[in-house]
């Protein structure tokens, strides 16, 4: 089995919080995703859930953005993303949340988006998709490759 983690992540991330939309918003932003792991657990730890349902977003073609340049670089994007999906489910599950995962294709964007769901939540998918959702958090540092906010639903991780 392939892990994308590193020895000796931090437990916790400094959170900023945002002014302009919605005050109980908190974002992370990371140059890397294997910084993510630990955070993003903590969140869904934090949200209470005993079970989630993990909305994983996933590029199937961006060959109009600057982020993706050919299928080389989605085939990279995805092949990270789904290691760390399979990270993140080890990683619930050991901190007694049972998890599990769906994978949506995703064509409007070059972006990953996983959304941490109560089990039972039956909602859409593509009720906040990525772009709406990284225009939402009007983030000052577009360069970030991975960002961590709590949305209306529940935090998610968005990967670039």
């Amino acid at each position: 089995m392939m892990s994308v983690l590193a020895p000796g992540l931090p437990q916790t991330l400094p959170e900023t919080s945002l002014s302009a939309s919605s005050p109980s918003t908190t974002v992370n932003e990371m140059d890397r995703l294997e910084e993510a792991l630990v955070p993003f657990t903590q969140r869904i730890l934090r949200s209470g859930y005993s079970s989630v349902r993990l909305q994983c977003m996933l590029p199937s073609w961006c060959g109009s953005t600057e982020s993706c340049f050919d299928l080389h670089d989605l085939h990279k994007l995805r092949t990270r993303f789904l290691v760390f999906i399979h990270d993140l489910l080890q990683s619930l599950r050991s901190s007694g949340v049972y998890a599990v995962y769906s994978l949506v294709p995703f064509n409007a964007s070059s972006y990953c988006m996983i959304s941490a769901l109560p089990y039972g939540d039956c909602g859409s998918p593509y009720a906040e998709s990525t772009p709406a959702a990284i225009e939402k958090l009007e983030l000052s540092n577009k360069s970030t490759h991975v960002i961590l906010a709590d949305l209306e639903k529940g935090p998610c991780l968005i990967i670039h």
